[in-house]
Order: structure tokens, then C-alpha cells, then sequence
């Protein structure tokens, strides 16, 4: 038992502060924006150098802690106690947790939070990003507004077909501001591809807010060719000239359609001896 508190003690020194006897990890208590009328919690562990009782005080509304009384019975023990924020009003709040042992030492906790009641708005509901060739990517950008009060933290940013994506997936926006973020769309297969962006965020009303996404790959093909044309990637469109050349080999598999946008060659070079 005493063995285990030492241990614990000494892992808190590396990633906490020490007051004097106390150890306390996190050394302050900060919350991430809180819808109002929503609560969060954090625990706190406090280690004590000596055997004593220690009373907590100091907390008042929209913050609360428990228990308020802590027991060490050996001298490196440590207890975890819960500080809870309930914001009723959209505004940041400061506080202090007083923390008192019977035999000596004391230490001051600094405690924040913020309560917040934002309002997601985004610039469009829908991106047709067109014809993309396999390979390539193409980009549309959307703006994101927190109409609300407080702090709107937007996070994740996620689509149900990997070809999708934005940059960046999560970003927070102050009130009254905007922040751009941009989707991409990154073919790998050929043909129609439909998709939906889910905006996460902590507005309390429309916590998800989703955009509808659209793109065509294609197989454009010029230049160089060899491999298999598969009917999965086709149609396959000739934008230039293409070669296969001596030693290469080239598979059209039975399905594939070849679409000649000009006056274009599909040509076979072999070396000359």
C-alpha cells in the first residue's frame, strides 16, 4: 500500500506542479466551453508529503467540488476530488479552490470556465464538385459562423466516404466570427460519388450540421500507358495521345468503355532492330 502512494506520487511529480507538501495535478483546473445548462467535470488528484486531513473550500456558482474533506492516513498518499461547472448564463467565470491541511501547507487552485449558447451557420449546404481526374483533387471552400455567444468549438469534421475530406477537421470560433475551412474531393475510383460532411459543434440546437457532397472520377489518359483497364475505373478518356511502349503491356478488361475526346492515338511502340 505505502509502496503504490510513493509510486503515484513520484509519476505526479513529473506531470503536475508542487505547492510546498501538496502535489497537485492539473495544477489548474480549465474547461472547455460548457453549453448553459449543460455541466462538465474534472478531476483533480492532490498528494500530500504528510499524514493529515485537508479541507477544499473556496468554490462558488456555476463551480462545485466534492468531497470537500480529504483524509491521508501515510504520508504520500493522494485523493481525487471532482470540480464540476454548471453555467446558467453565456459568460467566463474565475474562481479559486482554497486547499488547507490540519498540520500545515496550504494552496491556491485556480479554476475557469466558460459557458456558452453558440449558433452554427454555414455558407452552403451543398458541393458539387464535378469531374475529377483519378489521382487529382479538387477544392471548395465553406465558412463556418458562430452566430451565437461564447466560444463554438467545431470538432470533428467528418465524412462517410474517405475520397472527401476537409482542412482543417476541427477549428473554434469566437462570437460573431467565421473561420473557412476547405473540402477537398480526391478520387480513387471512377464514377458518381455522393457524400455527406458532418459538422460537429457544441451548439445546443443543431449539433450536427451536414453538407451534401457530390463528384465524379474519371480516368483521363494520355502519355505513357500499361496495366489493366478495369470496367470499375471506366470509362476512360483519351485527353491526349498514349503510347504503350516496347516492353510494357497494356489489359482491357471486357466491360471497359474508351471515350476519345479529340483526335486522339492509342498507339503501340515497339524498338526498332
Amino acid at each position: 500500500m505505502k509502496r503504490s502512494a510513493i509510486i503515484i506520487a513520484i509519476t505526479l511529480l513529473m506531470t503536475s506542479i508542487s505547492f510546498g507538501q501538496f502535489t497537485v495535478y492539473p495544477g489548474s483546473v480549465a474547461f472547455d466551453p460548457v453549453t448553459v445548462d449543460d455541466t462538465d467535470e474534472i478531476q483533480v488528484v492532490l498528494a500530500s508529503e504528510i499524514a493529515q486531513s485537508v479541507t477544499l473550500s473556496g468554490l462558488e456558482e456555476p463551480f462545485s467540488l466534492d468531497p470537500a474533506q480529504l483524509l491521508y492516513e501515510e504520508a504520500n498518499d493522494s485523493h481525487t476530488f471532482t470540480v464540476t461547472f454548471a453555467p446558467t448564463t453565456a459568460a467566463t467565470f474565475y474562481d479559486t479552490i482554497i486547499v488547507v491541511g490540519s498540520i500545515f501547507g496550504d494552496v491556491l487552485i485556480n479554476v475557469s470556465g466558460e459557458g456558452t449558447l453558440v449558433e452554427i451557420d454555414v455558407s452552403i449546404s451543398s458541393i458539387d464538385f464535378g469531374e475529377v481526374s483519378l489521382g487529382d483533387s479538387s477544392t471548395s471552400s465553406i465558412q463556418i459562423y458562430n452566430n451565437g455567444t461564447g466560444t463554438m468549438v467545431v470538432n470533428p469534421i467528418t465524412t462517410n466516404d474517405e475520397q472527401f475530406y476537409a482542412v482543417p477537421d476541427s477549428v473554434t470560433i469566437g462570437s460573431g466570427s467565421s473561420e473557412v475551412v476547405d473540402v477537398r474531393f480526391k478520387p480513387t475510383l471512377a464514377g458518381v460519388h455522393s457524400a455527406t460532411l458532418s459538422i460537429y459543434s457544441n451548439d445546443p440546437v443543431t449539433p450536427e450540421f451536414i453538407v451534401d457532397l457530390t463528384g465524379t472520377g474519371v480516368t483521363n489518359i494520355s502519355g505513357d500507358v500499361s496495366g489493366t483497364w478495369t470496367p470499375e475505373n471506366s470509362p476512360y478518356y483519351l485527353v491526349g495521345s498514349a503510347t504503350i511502349q516496347d516492353g510494357t503491356s497494356l489489359t482491357i478488361l471486357p466491360g471497359v468503355t474508351v471515350i476519345n475526346n479529340g483526335a486522339y492515338d492509342l498507339r503501340l511502340r515497339r524498338a526498332h532492330c
